[in-house]
């Protein structure tokens, strides 16, 4: 029996609402990799500010997250973060957004659509390698 159960209305949020990048729930389960698709209209051209807010959480709330450095993260299709000395702590793989549309336009056209999506989709496609041998890394460790 649960206490939800007695409830006639349940109220759902987005997990991206506070923060545009839902991690929220996920930075409580512990897990080994994090691959985060930015596709907020800040992820190339401020410099990561929700990832940056993503990390203000995990310290906050004492959760591993690894240390990020938002010097380049602007100026590759992907950016791997980890601690090679505690294996406590996550691996991060981030991928920008190279393309500005506004998250909070909810009717976006085709060609706007295909813009964020196809530059993602290139961004691990061109990039499959390295992070097949970054996810791989930690599977061997752990």
């Amino acid at each position: 029996d649960t206490p939800m159960k007695k409830d006639k209305y349940l109220s759902f949020i987005d997990a991206g609402f506070a923060i545009n990048l839902p991690l929220q729930p996920l930075l409580r389960r512990n897990l080994n990799v994090y691959i985060i698709c930015d596709a907020s209209a800040d992820g190339m051209f401020a410099k990561g500010t929700e990832l940056k807010k993503v990390v203000a959480y995990a310290k906050e709330n004492d959760l591993p997250f690894p240390e990020i450095s938002f010097d380049d993260i602007d100026k590759t299709p992907v950016s791997i973060f980890y601690n090679t000395q505690d294996l406590s702590i996550p691996m991060v793989i981030y991928i920008p957004n190279f393309v500005e549309n506004s998250t909070f336009d909810f009717d976006y056209d085709e060609q706007e659509f295909s813009s964020i999506m196809n530059g993602i989709e290139q961004a691990i496609t061109g990039n499959a390698d390295l992070i097949k041998s970054a996810i791989k890394r930690v599977a061997d460790v752990r």
